[in-house]
């Protein structure tokens, strides 16, 4: 799917690989809400992971909104920013107004969005979900 950083998308919108949360097809998530002591000590415990054969959400916080507006308690998405980079769309594409982001960011956000999509960075999206393409 191709995305055209001059159009807001969907505030809704699952933004899939471009979230942190997401588990690439074959990937596998410890939904299981351990904690451990260490990074080697989470991958060796992998046995007890969830297995995503088509990729999905593998948010262990709870259920995203964008996946489900009805039963989700929040909206989960965390931008994996390599990814976002790596395509050319910038780091707050996905998210829809500072609403979702620590107040430290909020300057940014703003300055950036409205530098990229003008005056319409607290507007609704225009963007369809195909991503404009």
């Amino acid at each position: 799917m191709a995305w055209d950083k001059h159009c807001k998308p969907p505030a809704d919108f699952c933004p899939g690989r471009y979230c942190f949360q997401w588990v690439p097809p074959g990937g596998a998530a410890d939904l299981t809400g351990r904690t451990y002591g260490s990074f080697q000590e989470a991958i060796t415990r992998r046995a007890d992971w969830t297995e995503f054969p088509q990729g999905g959400c593998g948010c262990g916080f709870g259920t995203c909104t964008r996946l489900d507006p009805v039963a989700g308690d929040n909206d989960w998405y965390e931008p994996n920013e390599p990814a976002l980079e790596r395509d050319g769309l910038p780091w707050f594409y996905f998210i829809p107004s500072t609403d979702k982001l620590a107040p430290e960011f909020h300057e940014r956000y703003l300055r950036e969005s409205h530098a990229l999509w003008g005056g319409q960075q607290d507007a609704e999206p225009g963007a369809a979900a195909d991503g404009g393409a």
